[in-house]
């Protein structure tokens, strides 16, 4: 099964951040639906739960196909050396086992659980859109995968337009458990809250920025979280500082001092989901500038997610500037 992608919101711009450049191809392993609800007793913990295989390989034309579990097979008739691979929640001894995208995880074939788990066990896997299942939920769900950039495996969350107030930090969609735009789970510049925003935990969390130029910009973020909703709510801080922040928009400006970075970052009237607030005059009792997603009206800016500043003098002078950004984790 196929889903059309994009080719511009993840075109092949290694140099300089995300992408999800191939051919697009959702593949579930089989013929089960992608929105399928799992059995919670066979949801995945992870992938790469694979034992060591010890078995001896069979005469794949004498066993293969007698409806029995024989050989090295490691279900009726499929798996081992058989042509046939195992469907999901078949047993399975390797995720070699398995059919298309499906991992061995507890011994039986089933969908991975994050973009991070089916790379580890499926080293070939290229960037595309594929199914996921939530460990917490055990529901299945469609996401796009980057498995290029930065060491590959991160799994796409939020696709938001700056342009659009979608994402104002104070509309409920940052702490609520609602999606939008599940139709579109790819590559394309469509705005979109993904089920991994609520489901997938992650040891660290990517933000694009896509400038009308369509030069692609990233920051990684070192950090740990059950889901991006949840860091979201805890207003975790982080400390890139203000030159990181600034790479995002190579030609953005900040005021100088650079006093609050991380998520839900609130200082006066000043707030931002995910980036950073600057001020001037050695002080940070009123910031005028940012760089990030989901900030509130910025000196009554239309602009949620990009670059605005306003007094800005000596510090790259005053911008209001949206962008197209994604945030994925991994």
């Amino acid at each position: 099964m196929r889903a059309a992608l994009h080719p511009l919101l993840f075109a092949p711009l290694a140099a300089c951040g995300l992408t999800l450049n191939v051919d697009p191809v959702v593949s579930d392993g089989g013929t089960n639906p992608p929105d399928a609800a799992i059995d919670s007793s066979i949801a995945p913990k992870d992938a790469g739960e694979d034992v060591a295989d010890t078995r001896p390989t069979e005469d794949a034309g004498l066993s293969c196909n007698n409806g029995q579990r024989d050989g090295d097979e490691s279900a009726v008739d499929c798996g081992g050396s058989c042509a046939k691979k195992c469907g999901l929640r078949e047993a399975c001894l390797t995720t070699s086992d398995c059919d298309g995208t499906f991992v061995c995880s507890s011994s039986v074939c089933a969908y991975p659980t994050s973009c991070k788990s089916l790379l580890a066990a499926r080293p070939s896997t290229p960037s595309a859109v594929y199914t996921l299942q939530s460990t917490g939920t055990s529901q299945t769900f469609p996401v796009g995968c980057d498995m290029t950039e930065d060491g590959g495996g991160w799994t796409l969350a939020l696709k938001i337009d700056g342009k659009k107030d979608t994402f104002d930090y104070d509309k409920p969609i940052w702490t609520d458990s609602s999606l939008l735009g599940v139709d579109h789970p790819g590559n394309d510049k469509v705005e979109a809250k993904l089920a991994s925003f609520n489901e997938t935990s992650f040891d660290d969390v990517r933000l694009v920025f896509f400038p009308p130029s369509n030069t692609l910009n990233a920051v990684k973020i070192s950090i740990s979280g059950g889901s991006l909703k949840d860091v979201i709510a805890a207003k975790t801080q982080t400390n890139l500082g203000r030159d990181a922040w600034l790479s995002l928009v190579p030609t953005g400006a900040l005021q100088a001092d650079s006093c609050a970075e991380g998520f839900s970052v609130t200082v006066g009237s000043a707030r931002v989901r995910l980036g950073i607030l600057g001020n001037d005059g050695n002080s940070c009792g009123a910031p005028d500038s940012y760089i990030g997603v989901g900030s509130n009206a910025f000196c009554g800016k239309a602009t949620r997610a990009g670059n605005v500043a306003c007094w800005n003098a000596g510090n790259g002078g005053s911008r209001d500037a949206s962008v197209f950004a994604a945030v994925l984790v991994r």
